[in-house]
């Protein structure tokens, strides 16, 4: 009996193996179950305008014509009545001294 010690560490050795072999041994693997996409949801129509917008008819001003390039700018003394006109174009529901202090209105806005 003087060898315990040898075969003590033997058996412990041999313990940590089996113990070591049996937790990493895996289950057999089984397949995953299959999941089923859900059909996609069925089309639906946009709903029908409840309230359109109707276009505006903007008549022809004639603005085409005194913003051509050939003609020479108007004086500072003139170029103000010609601002208020186009103004008054793109404001005409509007009263445009409420936006805007029109008196020397371009040498202010180049300025």
């Amino acid at each position: 009996m003087k060898n315990w010690p040898f075969w003590l560490g033997c058996l412990a050795i041999a313990a940590i193996a089996g113990f070591y072999f049996w937790s990493t041994k895996q289950p057999p693997s089984t397949p995953a179950p299959m999941v089923q996409q859900p059909p996609p949801p069925p089309k639906v129509d946009p709903p029908p305008i409840q309230h359109p917008v109707t276009a505006i008819e903007v008549p022809a001003m004639g603005v085409a014509e005194e913003l051509r390039l050939d003609k020479p700018l108007p004086t500072l003394e003139q170029s103000d009545t010609l601002m208020t006109e186009l103004l008054a174009t793109l404001f005409r529901e509007q009263r445009l001294d409420r936006l805007f202090f029109l008196d020397h209105f371009i040498e202010r806005f180049v300025v």
